[in-house]
């Protein structure tokens, strides 16, 4: 952040991003609460539904590395406030579709819109923290798809969708990120510090070790993500653990509310003992969200483990976010976040396939779930190799910088 420039400008800036972060994720969940209500009009099979979320998937992946990069050159209220408005009118616009290839075309130019909006907006936040809150800051924004994504989105979504229909639901949720647009217009400024960095070649992020750490975690947290999420719900209420629906729910909600609280402390302490341990701490106890189930425990215990390593997912904006952007030259911060989105969004669109296919070919339902907390493990080996960003453990160099630099 630059100098002498006020806190509260700072502190304002988390909650407009903290809000803007949550619209992303409120308009991107939404296709998946609304969907039982749109399978039965367009008579859509379960290969086509997966199909609109994967195609939303690759948007994600080319936009958040290509707008990334179109934010590093042109600015980042350029980028991140049309992205803004305009993933909330392809929200409307899904609910006008009239057949399943439209609908598809409308998730995938979505999924564009919203990459290319939460790179620039996480590279704004690390350029305008305080060196001592970057970790933090970036937390609490994206502590956001906790909150708002996975723990209140559904209530609202289905609650709309029941007393509006689905059209109407893809509409109304599109409300939040318009006044979102309308606020990022009068308020948002252009990082002072990026006006005057020194140019940066686009590739140049390919030079550093810890940026391509960073891509391999991405990845790995992407099928992470698609192989809890995508097959959680069926292993706890099939015949592990006979749970209903509500109480299954009930139960992933409240794993959101414990990753919300981890995504504020982890990157907080991570400002103070390092972003590096932290990551390799947290990663561990992600590998304990996806283990715990297929481990045979007693619900209770099983619940009581997995609530609490819910607190491991504060190190995925570590990695993901933090240490790109603490690595790269700041002239090419977005496009360092957006090579990781990319590879976190390709392991998405490839993992819900690949690994549904081994559990239906060895009729072993627990294998995704194996499998995640295999990929979460991996992480943390990885990250032993991360060199440490974190402004309180080090004052980088000239030499320490070149060393950060991956090997030839």
């Amino acid at each position: 952040m630059v100098t002498g420039q006020p806190r509260r400008y700072e502190n304002w800036l988390v909650a407009m991003l903290f809000a803007t972060v949550g619209c992303i994720f409120l308009d991107r969940f939404a296709v998946q609460y609304l969907s039982p209500l749109f399978v039965k009009e367009f008579n859509m099979t379960q290969a086509e539904v997966g199909a609109v979320v994967g195609f939303l998937s690759i948007g994600w992946a080319i936009s958040s590395w290509v707008f990334g990069s179109v934010s590093d050159r042109k600015g980042r209220r350029a980028v991140l406030i049309p992205a803004v408005a305009v993933f909330s009118l392809l929200s409307v616009i899904t609910g006008l579709v009239q057949s399943f290839v439209q609908m598809l075309l409308a998730r995938l130019l979505m999924g564009v819109a919203e990459g290319a909006a939460l790179t620039p907006a996480y590279a704004v936040m690390a350029e305008e923290s305080g060196a001592h809150r970057r970790g933090v800051n970036l937390g609490v924004m994206q502590s956001s798809i906790s909150l708002i994504g996975i723990a209140i989105t559904p209530v609202i979504v289905t609650i709309l969708g029941s007393a509006f229909g689905w059209r109407w639901g893809f509409a109304l949720v599109a409300i939040p990120g318009l006044i979102m647009t309308a606020i990022l217009l009068r308020f948002l400024r252009e990082p002072e510090a990026r006006q005057h960095e020194e140019k940066a070649g686009l590739l140049s992020v390919f030079g550093y070790r810890n940026v391509w750490l960073s891509i391999a975690n991405g990845f790995l947290f992407g099928a992470w993500t698609v192989c809890l999420y995508g097959f959680l719900p069926l292993y706890l209420t099939g015949p592990a653990y006979n749970l209903s629906l509500t109480t299954m729910g009930a139960f992933l909600g409240a794993g959101g509310l414990v990753a919300f609280l981890g995504q504020i402390v982890i990157p907080f302490i991570s400002d103070r003992l390092g972003r590096k341990p932290m990551v390799i701490i947290s990663s561990l106890l992600v590998a304990g969200i996806a283990w715990a189930a297929p481990t045979g425990l007693a619900f209770p215990l099983m619940a009581a483990a997995f609530l609490i390593c819910n607190v491991g997912q504060g190190g995925i904006p570590i990695a993901i976010a933090v240490i790109p952007t603490e690595t790269a030259p700041r002239a090419v911060a977005a496009t360092a976040v957006g090579v990781t989105v990319f590879a976190v969004e390709i392991a998405a669109f490839l993992s819900g396939v690949i690994v549904g296919a081994l559990a239906d070919a060895t009729h072993n339902h627990a294998l995704p779930l194996v499998i995640a907390g295999g990929a979460a493990f991996l992480v943390a080996i990885i990250s032993l190799f991360y060199l440490e960003t974190a402004p309180s453990r080090v004052r980088v160099s000239a030499p320490e910088a070149e060393a950060a630099r991956a090997p030839a």
